[in-house]
């Protein structure tokens, strides 16, 4: 049954249904979805974040691999 009161479907027993605040048309309880708002503008992204995290990336690999080359002469 579609309760009226808070647009809620419901599922009674036929003596509990009461006619002023119920119905058995489920289409009244249905809600229409929200459409999400459309931004005015899409973030700014790029290859330049990913650029950096490699750059960073291969700076500590070759500071380690310096430390190991200079811990191996000795």
């Amino acid at each position: 049954m579609c309760d009226t009161t808070d647009n809620t479907i419901k599922v009674i027993e036929k003596e509990e249904f009461d006619e002023s605040t119920m119905t058995t048309d489920l289409s009244k309880c249905e809600t229409t979805p929200v459409t999400p708002e459309t931004p005015a503008e899409l973030p700014h992204t790029g290859i330049a974040e990913s650029v950096t995290v490699f750059v960073g990336l291969g700076s500590i690999a070759g500071a380690g691999y310096a430390f190991y080359a200079s811990r191996r002469h000795l």
